[in-house]
């Protein structure tokens, strides 16, 4: 009765309909947990470490006098983007999901066309293609690196392929060597998803160097994010630039836009006041990362645990350290009530989803990604995790498997 009780109430929380005082008491007492905590993310301390910085980016934008100081505020950005990641342009726009869309757009991709892409990913990564109107293909994962295992490939592609969109699962990139090699030898274009994974490399290039483009998030928790939402799309394919240009721009009413019934997708400048504020740490905090990954894996080595691998020549950007269990809801329940807070991406796979349940894929059919679905629990990895809450992680994660 007081289960039914207290989930009752939390209903009715959720949809504001629960006496003021109640609902206080409710917040206050959630609020009190949350802060006790060690979090997935804290993105206080972050801002905290950039405050300086960061009001002087925000006191630019408060001071522009019309759309045109946006409009070079936003273009210094892309040209500098574009020149840290090696690529000759860069196009902002108002999230990941639409950096990965425009860019299909732009490469021609549309209706009666198919992307190959993987089943464990945020399913923005196939809404991207299906919003185009072409038809996601799915291929499994290689059960080291969790991203898209390049063997699966040649036996999707049919007359109908146009592109392949490989992600860069938790921080690391996929095999984009041997992905790059098979798009040639089809005459595919290649649309990367590096929402997690700036500040990755693979044989000394940086995240943005592969791909007919590369598309990445600034979302608040990726590695490098601002304050809600946005995006950007680099690229060699000057072509490209100017389609996805002229489809993001919130004040052209071209023939192109019309016809693509596309909303626009302009990046907001104060997204671009919070990036500019945290790019020249993102070095140092993918360093941080990588050492609280160092730590979990050297004190977890001989626990019933398998830890994230790092490719050979590859670098880690640690965006998620997610630990594979087959204990993994009881070690969850376990942290939570330590006041750890974990997370499980991404469940369920999406061939698994009802909106592509029409696709006709049944469970079974990618052993792999399903057997780390079942299985996967991410740890907090913040650069700004404390050297305690570090400690406490690894005292109880021991604690369970004793």
């Amino acid at each position: 009765m007081l289960k039914q009780g207290i989930i009752k109430a939390f209903k009715l929380f959720l949809r504001s309909e629960m006496p003021r005082p109640l609902q206080w008491l409710l917040e206050t007492a959630v609020e009190t947990k949350l802060r006790n905590s060690v979090p997935i993310n804290d993105y206080s301390r972050a801002h905290r470490e950039v405050a300086e910085t960061l009001a002087t980016e925000i006191a630019k934008v408060l001071g522009f006098r019309d759309h045109i100081d946006s409009s070079f505020y936003q273009r210094r950005f892309e040209r500098d983007f574009a020149r840290l990641s090696r690529r000759r342009y860069a196009v902002g726009t108002n999230s990941g999901t639409a950096a990965l869309e425009l860019s299909l757009k732009a490469f021609g991709i549309g209706p009666g066309d198919e992307v190959i892409t993987v089943p464990n990913s945020y399913i923005a990564s196939s809404l991207c293609i299906s919003n185009t109107g072409a038809t996601p293909v799915f291929v499994d994962i290689d059960p080291a690196s969790y991203n898209m295992d390049p063997a699966g490939i040649a036996k999707a592609v049919t007359a109908k392929t146009k592109a392949i969109l490989p992600v860069y699962l938790y921080g690391q990139m996929a095999d984009m060597p041997a992905i790059e090699g098979i798009a040639r030898s089809q005459g595919l274009k290649v649309i990367v998803d590096a929402c997690q994974a700036y500040g990755a490399e693979l044989a000394g290039r940086g995240s943005g160097a592969f791909g007919d483009a590369v598309c990445y998030s600034f979302s608040t928790p990726k590695t490098l994010g601002g304050l809600g939402n946005g995006g950007i799309i680099v690229t060699d394919d000057r072509e490209a630039a100017r389609l996805v240009r002229e489809l993001r721009d919130p004040e052209s009413n071209s023939p192109r836009l019309s016809d693509s019934r596309r909303t626009p997708a302009f990046l907001d400048p104060i997204q671009i006041a919070f990036i500019q504020a945290k790019m020249p740490h993102i070095t140092r905090w993918i360093e941080a990362r990588r050492k609280v990954a160092a730590r979990f894996k050297q004190d977890f080595g001989a626990l019933d645990l398998v830890m994230p691998a790092e490719a050979p020549g590859a670098k880690h950007a640690y965006y998620n350290f997610p630990v594979l269990s087959g204990s993994r809801d009881g070690l969850r329940t376990h942290l939570h009530r330590q006041g750890i807070r974990t997370g499980i991406h991404y469940t369920p796979l999406i061939h698994l989803t009802p909106c592509f349940s029409h696709l006709g894929y049944q469970e079974g059919d990618f052993p792999v990604s399903e057997k780390v679905e079942k299985s996967t629990l991410s740890l907090p990895i913040s650069p700004f995790l404390r050297e305690s809450e570090i400690d406490r992680i690894v005292a109880s994660v021991k604690e369970y498997f004793r």
